[in-house]
C-alpha cells in the first residue's frame, strides 16, 4: 500500500511595512514568483508550523489556520491576530543543510520559536552569527535558514543601518560634553543647560549652591536640585565656528527630552544640516547648537 504523503512544517516569509522596514527594505519588494522559495510544497495543511517575516528582517513563528493555493491564514505562536500572507512566501522545515560562508545573511531560531535575522561569522559548527543587536551566537545547522534573494537584500541592509547606528554612538559617547566658559556665572532665574543622568536639560538656575555648586529647577519640572558647577552651561548660541563633522548638541522638540548629539553634515550662513542616531538628515539653526569638548573632527 502506498503511503500517503504528509505536508511538511514551513517557515514563511512575508513582507510588510513598518517604520524601521521601510527604511530597510524600501525598493526590495518583489512579486510572488521571485520570492518563492525552492522546493515549497504545492498544498499546505491547517495546522502546519511557520515562520513569518511581518517586515523586513522581522520574524515570528505561527501555525498555519487556513490554506489555499496563493494564501495563507497564520495564527501567532505568541497570541494575536491572525495574518494574512503570499502561499509562494514559503520555506520548508526541517531546515534544509546549507553551507554559509562568513558574512551571509541568515534567519536564525535563537530560542523556542523564536527567529530573527542574523550575520554570519563563521559558517563551522555551531555556527557563530552576530544578531542586529550585535549580539553574538552559536548555533546548530538546523537553526539556521538561508534566506531568498530578496529577504538577504533586506537582512544585509537591516545589518548597514544597525553598524551605522552602533558607529554613530560610539563616536557621539567620545565628543565629550558642553563646556562651561571660563568666568561665567549664572544668574538667578537664567535659562541654563544641566546635566541629568546621562543627558542635558533645559533648566533654571536658582543661585549658587553652599559646595560650589548651581541649584537649578527643570523646566518639565518645578523642584529645586544642587548640581556640581561644571555641570551648568548657558544656553545657546555660543561663540563658536561650527564645521563639518563635527559632533553637537541640538535643541529637541519638548523641553522634557535631553538635548540630542547629532552630527554637522553641512553648515550655511544662518542653519547647520545635522544627522542624528537615527539615520534621518534635517536641519538645525546655528543659535541652537551648542559646542562639545571633543566634538569636532580635528579633536577625536
Amino acid at each position: 500500500m502506498t503511503t500517503p504523503l504528509r505536508p511538511q512544517p514551513i517557515v514563511v516569509v512575508a513582507t510588510g511595512f513598518a517604520s524601521f522596514a521601510m527604511l530597510v527594505a524600501s525598493g526590495c519588494r518583489s512579486d510572488d514568483s521571485n520570492r518563492k522559495a525552492p522546493g515549497a510544497p504545492a498544498v499546505l495543511a491547517r495546522g502546519d508550523n511557520v515562520v513569518v517575516e511581518r517586515a523586513a528582517a522581522d520574524f515570528f513563528e505561527g501555525r498555519v489556520l487556513a490554506a489555499s493555493e496563493s494564501r495563507l491564514k497564520v495564527q501567532m505562536a505568541s497570541e494575536g491576530d491572525p495574518v494574512d500572507v503570499a502561499r509562494s512566501d514559503a520555506y520548508r522545515l526541517p531546515v534544509p543543510l546549507h553551507d554559509f560562508r562568513a558574512a551571509d545573511p541568515a534567519i536564525c531560531r535563537t530560542a523556542d520559536a523564536v527567529w530573527l535575522a542574523c550575520r554570519v561569522i563563521d559558517g563551522g559548527d555551531p555556527r557563530k552569527v552576530t544578531l542586529l543587536s550585535g549580539e553574538p551566537r552559536s548555533l546548530r545547522p538546523g537553526d539556521m535558514l538561508a534566506p531568498t534573494e530578496v529577504t538577504a537584500l533586506g537582512i544585509r541592509r537591516a545589518f548597514d543601518v544597525a553598524d551605522t547606528r552602533r558607529r554613530f554612538v560610539d563616536q557621539a559617547e567620545h565628543a565629550g560634553e558642553p563646556a562651561r566658559p571660563h568666568g561665567w556665572t549664572p544668574g538667578r532665574k537664567e535659562p541654563v543647560l544641566a546635566r541629568r543622568e546621562l543627558g542635558w536639560y533645559a533648566a533654571h538656575s536658582l543661585g549658587a549652591a553652599s559646595d560650589g555648586g548651581v541649584v537649578v529647577s527643570w523646566d518639565s519640572e518645578d523642584i529645586p536640585v544642587a548640581i556640581p558647577g561644571g555641570h551648568v552651561v548657558p544656553v545657546p548660541p555660543f561663540e563658536h565656528t561650527f564645521v563639518i563633522g563635527e559632533f553637537v548638541l541640538t535643541r529637541p522638540a519638548s523641553m522634557s527630552e535631553a538635548w540630542e548629539v547629532v552630527r554637522i553634515t553641512g553648515v550655511g550662513a544662518d542653519e547647520a544640516s545635522v544627522i542624528g542616531q537615527t539615520g534621518e538628515n534635517r536641519r538645525a539653526p546655528l543659535n541652537q547648537l551648542v559646542p562639545l569638548t571633543h566634538g569636532a573632527p580635528t579633536e577625536r
